[in-house]
């Protein structure tokens, strides 16, 4: 099992780094953003993002999580090859037809939502952005499952670079603003296509399978389905504040957001990267449950120590970022949000269940349901306590979420999961976080070290409190063993297989 778990770390450490890059750029430019770009601007240019996110996460009607399942399967063994060439043209077919109508309904959207036809043009660009943005979806769902991660990442640096050139170019030299900003993420999208269209073209026919197009879709609409809901989840609180207060407000709350969602760039999202092809691999074994539930035990122990870190340091960060002080209050946020995405992730591992047993409706009622806890949360919340109450409906929801996704996955694929050892985490982790405050009147040096110091007493305090197991405990000492000697790293690292 701790071969799988570092088979499954191995992968998730490379896609971080390409995953880290993406993110750390939208880090890298908010000075820029900030400086040249009013707070009111900034909310504006938030919503057309997360309605960019909102669409490119539902308009795929669940074919990348279909496609893994329908690669895994032996009996499509002699199919993959027309199954990748019918999801790419059903792809390409709807992103084309969604730019055809943003780009047709430009001037409507951009009235309905800002009152003004000011961000036609940007919406044009989102389009293409999206439509983009689907087909690599369906490349990159490819290259996970073929364990593709050196590839993975280096589309992501690419991609990287080539979106900060454009995005310095258009947003400080031209002076464009968000359409700037848009427009180095076009740029990044386009150069990641030419990567993997060769890739995907030399492994398909083309003979487009009807037949079991309409089965994926058939298994993944419901995928698709809670791809709504979710997205409700993770951005309709923007919609909500920007309706009860103001643009500036959403402003702040997305740039707290913003580094909140290194945690998810950082960990999150490379771990679900590499983790759903191996969960479909690992199915048929006999420690099957043993490795989900240890997983998720290790999942929140890496993920809360990273929220923990952000959290301690929001307020330090964001100042030193935020180039004008109407953005600093964005820190108030960014705590809230890191543990929310934190517990989010839980339950990608936690539904496996209903995904196995194929009862993935189950998913969509329970995200859907979170969905409309949300909105209720929000429109009782932020009227009060303003973006803290978006945030905190926020953390509610997900929790609510995992609690369901437990117990329906459960009456199918019953896994016990170490809940207790979880507990011991989050009780830890929160103990931690408070007594942090204790070093905020030392001056800057003195503080920064101190909550450093306790922060990295987080394993041992769990240590304390009895958190590790024999097995565990003898390959933390296995590694130190291995590790502790920084003349051995670079044939330590040697021996890794990068496959």
């Amino acid at each position: 099992m701790f071969k799988d778990i570092k088979n499954l770390v191995k992968h998730s450490s490379i896609y971080t780094f390409g995953n880290f890059a993406s993110k750390i750029l939208g880090i890298l430019l908010v000075p820029l953003y900030t400086k040249v770009i009013a707070v009111e601007i900034y909310g504006i240019y938030s919503i057309l993002e997360v309605t960019q996110q909102f669409l490119v996460g539902i308009l795929h009607f669940g074919l990348p999580n279909a496609l893994i399942r329908w690669l895994s399967l032996d009996e499509y063994k002699e199919k993959k090859e027309s199954i990748i060439f019918s999801v790419f043209i059903s792809t390409l077919s709807i992103g084309i037809a969604v730019f055809l109508i943003i780009f047709g309904f430009r001037n409507l959207i951009s009235d309905l939502f800002f009152s003004t036809n000011q961000y036609a043009n940007s919406l044009v660009i989102v389009g293409i952005i999206i439509a983009f943005r689907l087909l690599n979806r369906i490349g990159l769902t490819h290259l996970r499952f073929k364990e593709k991660s050196i590839l993975f990442i280096t589309i992501s640096i690419s991609r990287f670079f080539l979106q900060l050139i454009v995005t310095i170019y258009l947003v400080a030299y031209l002076k464009v603003g968000i359409i700037g900003i848009f427009g180095g993420q076009l740029a990044g999208e386009i150069i990641s296509f030419l990567f993997l269209f060769p890739y995907l073209t030399e492994r398909y026919n083309s003979n487009f399978d009807f037949q079991e197009t309409k089965k994926m879709l058939n298994y993944g609409y419901p995928l698709a389905f809670s791809g709504i809901s979710s997205r409700i989840l993770n951005i309709g609180d923007r919609y909500i504040l920007g309706y009860l207060t103001n643009w500036s407000l959403v402003g702040m709350y997305s740039l707290g957001y913003k580094f909140a969602n290194l945690v998810d760039s950082m960990f999150i999202k490379s771990f679900r990267t590499a983790f759903l092809p191996q969960a479909w691999k690992k199915l048929k074994e006999d420690n099957a449950k043993r490795f989900y539930a240890k997983l998720l035990t290790y999942y929140v122990f890496f993920t809360f120590w990273v929220a923990l870190f952000l959290s301690t340091y929001a307020k330090g960060i964001i100042h030193l970022f935020a180039r004008d002080n109407s953005y600093w209050d964005a820190y108030l946020i960014a705590p809230i949000a890191a543990f929310a995405i934190s517990i989010k992730g839980m339950f990608a591992i936690i539904k496996m269940g209903l995904q196995f047993k194929q009862q993935t409706k189950y998913i969509a009622y329970i995200v859907g349901s979170a969905a409309l806890l949300n909105i209720l949360l929000n429109f009782a919340l932020i009227p009060f306590f303003d973006m803290i109450g978006a945030a905190v409906a926020t953390i509610l929801s997900f929790l609510c979420m995992v609690i369901a996704g437990y117990f329906y996955s459960n009456k199918f694929y019953p896994v016990k999961f170490e809940w207790f050892r979880i507990g011991k985490i989050g009780f830890t982790v929160g103990i931690i976080y408070f007594a942090s405050y204790i070093f905020n009147p030392l001056p800057t040096i003195p503080r920064i070290i101190s909550k450093l110091i306790l922060i990295a007493l987080y394993p041992f305090v769990l240590y304390l409190a009895k958190f590790y197991d024999t097995p565990e405990i003898n390959r933390i000492k296995g590694a130190w063993k291995k590790w502790k000697n920084p003349g051995k790293w670079k044939e330590n690292i040697s021996n890794i297989d990068f496959k």
